[in-house]
């Protein structure tokens, strides 16, 4: 009976599965039946190997919320996917980023607030001066240096990729040059080679294979590194170079996140052919077991597909660092437990009259001795009538006096460690692999440490059929 159950579970899935698949479709098929003006707004138009034509029907899309945001269209086909941008111009505006995300760690948080209390005079036990100041100065300095190195070699990273090298197609010439990723942009037709990258979202146009077939590994996207089967439309295939000519169009969706669905339209002057989802490669995958394939650029840079899907980098916090973040709270609510037992004590005993009358406790007023009189000695103390708000004087009293309760050195040791243990790990023979493939190209793959801040999470991965370490983390505190 639950058999049962599940498979009409699992069949009801798939119908609504196809069911918005076909409405997706009809949707796209009623959007190119309005006029030029509100068709622009809801399909993208693509002409070939024409960059000024392209670019003006990309300036008539509508602006679209991200992340990543978007639109009107973007030609460039530049990623950028480091935190901050390092120029002259804007390095004031780098640091109180950083500041903003070294403050999510609560003992941050806790030393900022305790340079606050002692700048108060009425309950300052240093003279008003801010003696936490300078270490936290230290500790927030190396944490951006650390920061600002990470960054680097995610700029490093996209550099290599922008730079990296495709071969743009001129179709009245027939001319083929190779151009650097970042200077692809939508339009142009590009022919990519066995094992290359793709460099954009493309549709695919004309194959070296008579049967108009390439296979790409998307192990980029999905991780899977079994082939999938990509091919030029049927009706495309017999005749390439009436199809693949300059002032084609390609009429698509507008830039979506969606890796396994497309619609779209090619159109030459005589005929018009629909496009699907096997019709088109994505930028991150790599051509296999194919000579050649010539494309169409539709999406590049942000909007292709791969980039859709990368939300705004978070802030990324390993379990070690939400575990620190848990005790130093518990810390903190037990040095103010007994804070308020310390004000309360002081409350109760330092208003009794036998108290307040020693003057070895609190001195004369005013440092003046000639007048002390013992019987008139509540004139002579400094504590005031008001209990209340002695009670709180006290309280941020012990507060400056148990500072030290959370210590502000673990935060620069938990830095520093995880920056040589990510060093450790790149140069550490163990974590390289490399391999010759069925072509006899070596394959290298060595361990990268792209966030430093997750380096002791690798203990979360396991071999097969082993225990999980799931208090690795834990251990590790």
């Amino acid at each position: 009976m639950v058999q049962n159950t599940q498979g009409d579970e699992g069949s009801c899935a798939t119908a609504t599965g196809e069911a918005r698949r076909i409405m997706e479709m009809v949707t796209f098929r009623k959007k190119q039946t309005v006029d030029a003006a509100t068709l622009a707004q809801t399909v993208r138009t693509v002409v070939v190997d024409d960059r000024v034509a392209s670019r003006a029907k990309l300036k008539e899309e509508p602006f679209r919320d991200g992340p990543p945001s978007t639109g009107p269209g973007l030609p460039k086909n530049k990623v950028t996917t480091s935190l901050y941008t390092w120029n002259i111009f804007q390095i004031w505006a780098i640091i109180p980023l950083d500041l903003w995300r070294q403050f999510h760690r609560a003992a941050n948080v806790y030393f900022l607030i305790i340079i606050v209390l002692q700048m108060i005079n009425a309950i300052s036990i240093t003279g008003g001066l801010p003696t936490v100041a300078p270490p936290l100065a230290l500790i927030l300095t190396v944490t951006f240096c650390k920061d600002a190195y990470e960054d680097y070699r995610r700029h490093v990273a996209d550099h290599a990729e922008n730079v990296t090298v495709t071969h743009q197609v001129d179709l009245v010439t027939g001319e083929v040059k190779d151009v650097h990723w970042q200077d692809v942009e939508v339009g142009d037709v590009i022919e990519i080679r066995n094992r290359e990258l793709i460099a954009a979202d493309v549709v695919v146009v004309e194959s070296s294979d008579p049967n108009g077939l390439c296979f790409v590994m998307t192990a980029n996207l999905d991780g899977e590194t079994n082939l999938k089967q990509r091919k030029v439309h049927t009706d495309m295939k017999h005749d390439p170079k009436d199809v693949l000519k300059r002032g084609a169009t390609v009429q698509c969706e507008l830039p979506n996140n969606r890796l396994n669905t497309f619609e779209g339209t090619y159109r030459t002057g005589t005929a018009s052919h629909s496009l699907g989802a096997e019709n088109v490669l994505l930028r991150g995958t790599q051509l296999r077991n194919t000579e050649s394939i010539k494309g169409v650029v539709i999406y590049t840079g942000a909007e292709s597909k791969i980039q859709m899907n990368n939300a705004a980098p978070p802030v990324k916090m390993s379990s070690m660092t939400k575990l620190c973040n848990v005790e130093t709270l518990w810390i903190i609510t037990l040095q103010a437990t007994f804070c308020l037992v310390a004000a309360a004590s002081a409350v109760t005993l330092n208003y009794r009259d036998d108290v307040k009358c020693n003057m070895y406790i609190w001195g004369p007023k005013d440092n003046d001795l000639s007048n002390w009189d013992r019987a008139n000695c509540i004139q002579h103390t400094n504590i005031g009538e008001d209990k209340v708000a002695y009670f709180f004087i006290k309280f941020f009293n012990y507060v400056l006096i148990f500072t030290n309760f959370v210590p502000i050195a673990h935060v620069l040791t938990l830095d520093v460690v995880k920056l040589m243990q990510s060093s450790f790990m790149e140069n550490d023979l163990k974590m390289y692999h490399e391999f010759k493939d069925l072509f006899g190209v070596t394959q290298e793959f060595p361990m990268v440490a792209r966030t430093l801040e997750l380096s002791e999470e690798l203990g979360m991965v396991v071999r097969q059929g082993a225990t999980p370490a799931r208090s690795f983390p834990r251990a590790l505190a």
